[in-house]
């Protein structure tokens, strides 16, 4: 059991914590939503204690941590989506997220934060198309209440360059353990690189607009996480997505800005060495989405399928007793952003070099 997790929790605990979420991701307990979760609850167990039975222990355990500590209430929610990820067979994990479907669709109304909370489960345990994954809670509830993302305006001050930044931020904290070092030193190399001339107006830090990254970032941050905002940082990233169509609509921006925008995601993914789950699905839902237009993005999603190939023939050659240090990961130059790839996995060297 992952340390983060309590020491004496089980299966079942880390189950009710999960389902316990479906219930409170729209911010309120509904008695119809809590009784199927304890009826839900009793097929689930591990040495005679049903996720039915630690219910309530949890629920007040995880109330408590979220009024005293935010920060350790999202790892434990990590942690819990971990461990199912990597105890959980296909069959199990889609029970489960039946399970929690089920409890978000009782009211007929699928809310904005509980479908953001369903699709960051199934981030980390399916390779699944989004379209589907729509379509399915579709058919469980007559409303899927998306936010009108056309209606929400920017900062005043915001740019282009605030838009890539939203992208690196959520790529970062979708890495293990969330956003370390690794990834605040690549997007702090990174995005200063940018620069742009769209419609008599200069963009990037080289330009001085923005001035300063710093500052940037932060309102970046606030823009995505301010706890004042009832919206998730989904939404914002739904908006800065749609910035990047419209800057490409009207020919502001190029194909070639668009690859080499993609191309810095996946570098960013795999500084640390490992792209964790949700990187890899995310990455790979926006070269999809920009596969006609943009033709690097297809390279990018063969060099992702090789790259997490190659990851994974690392772990299974670690657990039959390899040293670690004799299979090191591909590395990125922080300067050059140059990948230096493992031979032993990449015999030809960088796949994207032409």
């Amino acid at each position: 059991m992952n340390s983060i997790l309590p020491k004496h929790w089980q299966e079942p605990h880390v189950v009710a914590c999960l389902l316990r979420e479906s219930i409170y991701a729209d911010g309120q307990a509904d008695p119809d939503e809590l009784g199927y979760l304890k009826g839900f609850g009793m097929y689930i167990s591990a040495d005679s204690i049903t996720v039915t039975d630690v219910y309530d222990d949890v629920d007040t355990f995880m109330a408590s941590v979220a009024k005293s500590d935010e920060p350790k209430y999202l790892d434990i929610m990590k942690a819990a989506r971990d461990y199912i990820a990597e105890n959980y067979d296909n069959d199990q994990k889609n029970m489960l997220i039946t399970g929690m479907m089920n409890i978000v669709s009782l009211d007929d109304i699928i809310k904005y934060k509980e479908f953001v909370y369903l699709r960051w489960c199934m981030d980390g345990w399916f390779d699944y198309q989004i379209e589907e994954f729509i379509d399915d809670l579709k058919k469980r509830a007559s409303k899927i209440d998306f936010p009108d993302t056309t209606k929400m305006e920017d900062p005043e001050s915001w740019t282009i360059i605030h838009d890539i930044g939203v992208f690196y931020t959520y790529f970062g904290n979708l890495a293990d353990g969330g956003i370390k070092n690794p990834e605040k030193e690549y997007i702090n190399l990174t995005l200063p690189k940018w620069n742009f001339k769209i419609e008599d107006l200069d963009y990037g830090f080289d330009n001085g607009n923005p001035t300063d990254i710093g500052e940037t970032l932060d309102c970046i941050f606030n823009e995505m996480y301010d706890e004042s905002d009832p919206n998730p940082p989904m939404i914002r990233v739904n908006v800065s997505h749609k910035n990047l169509v419209d800057y490409f609509n009207n020919n502001h921006i190029q194909k070639d800005n668009i690859g080499t925008f993609l191309h810095t995601l996946f570098h960013l993914s795999i500084y640390d060495g490992v792209i964790s789950e949700g990187q890899a699905h995310q990455l790979t839902y926006y070269c999809k989405q920009w596969a006609q237009v943009c033709p690097k993005a297809e390279t990018l999603l063969d060099l992702l399928k090789m790259a997490l190939i190659g990851q994974q023939m690392r772990k299974e050659l670690i657990a039959d007793g390899i040293p670690p240090e004799m299979l090191p990961p591909c590395k990125i130059d922080p300067e050059t952003g140059k990948m230096e790839f493992n031979p032993e996995i990449f015999p030809d060297g960088n796949p994207l070099d032409e």
